[in-house]
């Protein structure tokens, strides 16, 4: 265990942590827990859906098919395995930390000692998360939301059924093995079930009524609680109008269309599709207050209804050596497991420069900092209700990520059908919508944290939010966000 600061090692309290990565022999795993389950929870709904369509034949043929969605370490087949580092806050510079191995504490934050995870399967979709948000062709001045589980848990379900060359870059890019995936949705089942809060979680296979599934395949998705529904994509509007009945009744008619008939061609073969469906219950309602000013740019100002709370929440802030940052608040809901973070940029109107310089270890010391029992600031919120709609294609963030062949190659997927294919196309809808209740949605460098006092002093903080900001929807618990949103311009 090596020492990184001047710091007594007295102070500190050994924090053990136990490999959660399960390893399964390809290409049917045995183990698989269910990816996609229904789950209950309320203040914020986010939706969103999302579909792969695959084609054979020339590749130049294919459709581009919206898809609906709402230290080093080990490696195991692929993936790896998790570290921890645990760190103290510190009036006197940046926190010390030290490498810890083993198994975790139940009562790792019963004190200021804040436990920084590293490895574990919420990091690593936090990694893909971030990753993903960051390489999106978002728009310059529109918003933009994911829902970065959702095509993850897609990918994954392809790792087993795809030649050696695509399987190495799935791993690569999803980071995650399956199972891991699938256990992180079966943590939010159990979540939505002990609160107010909804989330909701389904996927679908349409299969054509002549295309011959793996037979490993189809076991595999029905361990994975994967509908397996048959249309005829020779009727390119009855099999859409199948679809998006199916994604409309998921989403609770917040997403009405992931496939158009013009999308189905004479190669359209198979159409895989998940959604997500959240509507969370703020744990300190806001109240409206008066029209505000809000800054799309520097000459854009304009009015908007803002709502307003003054609470003790968890603030902090990260900052990057090019004088970038960004400052971030906690809105905790109903139960504390689930939480909105909500970032403005130090430097104002440099939300973009600052998101670039965002690392995933950066995130991980703010999901660290929630897990501490101590609040020490007197927030005074000013916040914009909007309601927002995406629909954005994920292919080019995913070719950014290294994930080619999939796209490319005929012969990347030989084990899902008797016929070769490919994926013509990922896009993910999605559907936020945040007011004074709750939200509905459906789809290293330097750095401080705020410091925490075993005693603390409060202090008062503005946090008025009128310039373009960042918002995450959190699991606590396992230290990921599910859902990533970028508002330039709010509209209710």
């Amino acid at each position: 265990m090596q020492k990184t600061s001047s710091t007594p090692r007295s102070e500190y309290r050994p924090v053990q942590y136990q490999t959660r990565v399960q390893q399964v022999s390809a290409p049917t795993p045995t183990n698989a827990q269910p990816a996609y389950q229904t789950l209950s929870a309320q203040p914020v709904q986010p939706v969103q859906t999302g579909t792969f369509q695959f084609n054979f034949g020339n590749p130049q043929d294919a459709l581009q098919v919206p898809i609906a969605q709402p230290g080093s370490s080990q490696n195991i087949n692929g993936f790896s395995q998790p570290t921890k580092l645990m760190q103290r806050p510190s009036n006197n510079g940046p926190v010390s930390q030290y490498n810890v191995n083993g198994n975790a504490d139940d009562d790792d934050y019963d004190d200021d000692r804040v436990v920084v995870e590293t490895g574990t399967p919420g990091y690593q979709a936090m990694e893909f998360a971030l990753n993903l948000f960051k390489n999106l062709d978002r728009p310059a001045n529109g918003d933009s939301v994911l829902s970065p589980l959702l095509p993850q848990l897609l990918l994954s379900n392809l790792v087993d059924y795809a030649s050696p060359a695509a399987k190495a870059q799935l791993k690569k890019t999803i980071i995650l093995h399956p199972n891991q995936l699938a256990s992180l949705a079966g943590k939010l089942d159990k979540i939505s079930k002990s609160t107010v809060n909804t989330i909701e979680t389904a996927s679908a296979n349409f299969v054509g009524e002549d295309v011959q599934l793996n037979k490993t395949y189809a076991t595999d998705a029905g361990l994975r609680n994967v509908e397996v529904r048959r249309v005829d994509f020779n009727q390119p509007y009855l099999a859409a109008r199948n679809a998006n009945n199916w994604v409309s009744g998921k989403t609770h008619n917040l997403i009405n269309e992931i496939l158009n008939p013009s999308a189905i061609s004479p190669y359209t073969r198979l159409l895989l599709a998940n959604t997500i469906y959240f509507k969370g219950m703020w744990k300190y309602t806001f109240i409206e207050s008066n029209p505000g000013k809000f800054e799309s740019s520097p000459n854009n100002p304009r009015q908007l209804n803002k709502m307003f709370q003054l609470n003790k929440l968890r603030y902090g802030e990260l900052s990057f050596p090019d004088g970038n940052g960004l400052r971030w608040v906690e809105l905790p809901y109903e139960g504390n497991s689930l939480a909105m973070l909500v970032f403005l940029p130090k430097v104002r109107h440099q939300l973009e420069a600052s998101v670039r310089q965002l690392k995933p270890y950066d995130l991980a010391k703010v999901m660290a900092d929630l897990h501490s029992s101590y609040i020490n600031t007197k927030v005074h919120l000013h916040m914009p209700k909007f309601t927002l709609t995406d629909s954005i294609s994920l292919i080019p963030a995913l070719k950014r990520m290294g994930l080619h062949s999939i796209f490319q190659d005929p012969d990347a997927l030989p084990y899902i059908t008797n016929e070769s294919t490919m994926v013509s196309d990922v896009t993910q809808r999605s559907f936020m919508s945040v007011d004074e209740f709750g939200t509905k949605a459906t789809s290293v460098a330097s750095l401080s944290i705020v410091t925490l006092s075993i005693t603390p002093q409060f202090r008062d903080v503005k946090f008025d939010v009128d310039q373009p900001f960042l918002t995450m929807i959190v699991d606590k618990q396992e230290r990921y966000p599910f859902f990533i949103a970028q508002i330039n311009d709010p509209r209710e």
